[in-house]
């Protein structure tokens, strides 16, 4: 297993997933099915491609594996499940003490299933068609929503990417560090893992992918929360049910609001005539580089890689 620090708390694994070609055969095949399988039926992804969510646990389990199909994507999603686990948790030793890290008391989480706070979510396939109309592929955000972070749900702590594919062109994925006035590129190759923190300040998008189909699976590290401090006293003070009612009803305001996402703004953008630029959401962050001086002092790249 290889690994390569893109910056801190944002790592690349290599050579942990032996058979990505069988996976991604596997992932193709089942955009055939008709019917739900552990990968199941795929539907539209917000116009950025397709979906489909993936359980392995799934109570129909034993059915699914009377079927050749069924017994065929287990095997796969096997390798994956194991490369989830040992990039987890080297991922979890290297880094959990460093910095801050909200939520997370107990970092218990291992592949004999030993966690409490710590949870693995289920796996979603993507992919990406080509589509060089937009700007990005997927905006600038972060996975745990910003607006909801005091809430006693969930909170999607850690996320997890196995790559399947490298035959297309662009597709990066980026990260804006507001810190330091960088925007950091890596092209991942076929059975590249990355893993980074789900929330703030871990901005990240996706380059528009040309002349291919850009595939991968996802996947969280949820962490169980409580509540805020602050959250648990306004829901005695209300009442469960109102106050419940009255943080639904801000979410829904605030969910789109534009300081939840970022829009890079290079040199030789034209922002008031690029429709691109006009359609995408979020606060605008400038850079004093055009995009192709970017792109080549901020891809990241492996030791041996031109």
């Amino acid at each position: 297993m290889l690994k390569k620090i893109l910056f801190p708390k944002v790592v690349v694994y290599r050579n942990v997933i032996k058979n990505v070609n069988d996976i991604l055969n596997v992932v193709k095949e089942s955009q055939k099915n008709t019917n739900s399988f552990f990968i199941q039926k795929w539907e539209d992804w917000n116009n950025k491609g397709l979906s489909a969510i993936v359980s392995i646990y799934t109570q129909n389990k034993n059915e699914i594996l009377k079927t050749n199909t069924g017994k065929i994507q287990e095997n796969v999603l096997k390798e994956l499940e194991d490369a989830f686990w040992q990039v987890s948790e080297d991922y979890i030793k290297d880094w959990k003490d460093v910095g801050d890290w909200p939520y997370v008391k107990d970092w218990t989480f291992d592949k004999n299933k030993n966690f409490s706070q710590l949870i693995p979510t289920n796996q979603q396939v993507l992919m990406y068609d080509s589509n060089t109309n937009k700007r990005l592929a997927m905006n600038y955000h972060t996975d745990q929503h910003q607006y909801d972070t005091d809430s006693n749900k969930n909170k999607l702590f850690i996320t997890i990417t196995f790559y399947l594919n490298d035959d297309y062109e662009e597709g990066e994925l980026s990260f804006i560090r507001e810190d330091t006035n960088e925007i950091n590129y890596y092209k991942p190759k076929a059975g590249d893992i990355t893993i980074f923190p789900s929330g703030l300040p871990y901005f990240h998008g996706v380059e528009p992918v040309s002349n291919g189909k850009k595939y991968l699976i996802r996947t969280f590290i949820a962490c169980k929360y409580e509540g805020s401090e602050q959250y648990n006293i306004n829901k005695n003070l209300y009442g469960e049910n109102v106050w419940s009612q009255m943080e639904k009803k801000r979410i829904e305001e605030e969910w789109n609001l534009s300081k939840w996402f970022r829009v890079p703004i290079f040199l030789d953008d034209d922002e008031e005539n690029d429709y691109k630029i006009k359609n995408s959401h979020g606060d605008k962050i400038y850079f004093p580089y055009n995009k192709k001086e970017a792109k080549e002092k901020f891809l990241v790249r492996w030791d041996n890689e031109i």
